[in-house]
């Protein structure tokens, strides 16, 4: 194989003259910006045939065309693909006989239960409180007191 002879170039280094803080600090004080004036892009709103300008999409817009930025796509068709596999994977479960069986089995359970514990509610319901009884006595006997204390 033949060799190739590369010829080594030597970049120029670059001398910088050292400047003092105080020399930063005048050279910059005296930079002036000019007054630039933006533009209005409504700047009246009472005229109807004037269109109303996004600013943020106009850039986009722009921005995407040269290739800057990828746009942006909506999320709503992703959003209905999934709700579209959701519901037919759901109805695929619900439709298995054993699955049927269990929800059945569950629901009779819960039923059960609720039952008994209505059960015992009304039965607890129909028990006489002792305490109550009292609070009924003190009651009607503080009335009474009411009634015969006061001078008629």
């Amino acid at each position: 194989m033949p060799e190739l002879t590369v010829k080594e170039i030597r970049i120029p280094e670059l001398h910088l003259p050292e400047l003092q803080r105080d020399e930063i600090v005048r050279a910059l004080s005296e930079i002036r910006l000019p007054d630039i004036e933006m533009p209005r892009l409504m700047a009246d709103r009472s005229d109807p045939s004037l269109p109303r300008i996004d600013l943020r999409k106009v850039v986009a817009g722009i921005a995407a065309t040269l290739g800057i930025i990828r746009p942006s796509r909506p999320r709503w068709p992703i959003a209905l693909g999934i709700a579209a596999l959701l519901a037919v994977v759901i109805v695929a479960i619900v439709r298995n006989p054993a699955v049927q069986e269990r929800a059945d089995r569950g629901a009779r359970l819960a039923r059960e239960r609720i039952d008994s514990m209505r059960a015992s509610a009304h039965d607890a319901a129909d028990e006489v409180d002792p305490l109550a009884s009292d609070v009924a006595d003190v009651a009607s006997s503080i009335q009474n007191e009411a009634r015969t204390a006061v001078p008629v």
